[in-house]
């Protein structure tokens, strides 16, 4: 870390400033989970082939859900295999010496956040989480599990007659769906907190964001939810140019062309020494 960013996140912390942290794909990356809106590779269920971007809509669900849950449960069995990497553990640590002057909203689905016991009440997945699934009729806002029973299966396994039952919403009985926003959906309160993440942003003078990929429109509007606070800063943290970086250093804040992991745990510790 360089005097001059190491300076600016102890300004922050001494004088009482929230930290808001987005993490974005690159983070994943960084721990062997691939992209998950950029998987281009085919898949086919059934004898049918699919295009990816379908499988991540609401319409081909209604049509196809058998194609839509296989495709997304081998999504889930490659996530597993990841492991919380270290912008994950230095975010839990950082969260149970801070409470609630840190958020940490990621736009991965990959729950390497929750993984790695971050607590809940300061940590939001606006994109949702592979991880889970509700009722897909809207019964209920509840989010359960994805059965056990239902992973190590093959992506062009078709679904039995105990596996649907698997899938049953535990309230009223009807099919449930993947915990995730889809490319033909809209971020809400109820399920994604998107009202909570925009919250957070007024009531934070520091944002990082790390990772972030540019995919996502609610990450874009928390950057610039920033540009409205006179005293706010924006820090960039991403290997690759992206349009945060130029909105970062308009208002007074910094940009690195860097890896998250070099540079976010370490910020995570100086930010939670400072405030202490």
């Amino acid at each position: 870390m360089d005097a001059e960013l190491h300076r600016l996140i102890e300004s922050f912390a001494r004088r009482g400033g929230n930290l808001l942290v987005v993490t974005g794909e690159g983070v994943a990356e960084e721990c062997g989970v691939a992209s998950f809106r950029s998987d281009a590779r085919p898949f086919v269920y059934e004898g049918k082939s699919y295009d990816v971007r379908t499988l991540m809509t609401y319409e081909l669900f209604d049509q196809a859900p058998g194609a839509v849950w296989a495709w997304h449960l081998r999504r889930l069995a490659e996530v597993r295999r990841g492991q919380p990497g270290l912008v994950h553990q230095a975010a839990a640590r950082a969260a149970e010496r801070l409470g609630d002057r840190l958020r940490v909203v990621t736009e991965c689905v990959d729950g390497l956040h929750r993984r790695c016991q971050h607590p809940a009440e300061g940590l939001f997945e606006p994109q949702g989480n592979l991880f889970f699934m509700r009722c897909a009729e809207g019964c209920t806002p509840a989010l359960y599990p994805v059965p056990d029973g239902l992973l190590g299966r093959t992506a062009q396994q078709p679904f039995t007659a105990p596996d649907m039952d698997l899938l049953r919403c535990p309230v009223c009985g009807g099919p449930t769906r993947p915990h995730i926003l889809w490319r033909d959906e809209s971020y809400d309160e109820p399920f994604y907190g998107v009202n909570s993440v925009l919250e957070a942003a007024r009531r934070s003078e520091l944002l990082v964001m790390a990772g972030f990929s540019g995919h996502t429109n609610l990450a874009n509007k928390v950057a610039w939810e920033f540009t409205h606070n006179h005293r706010a800063r924006i820090v960039d943290i991403n290997p690759d140019p992206n349009p945060v970086a130029a909105l970062a250093r308009r208002i007074g804040g910094l940009a690195y062309q860097s890896a998250p992991s070099a540079l976010l745990p370490e910020i995570f510790d100086v930010y939670a020494a400072a405030a202490s």
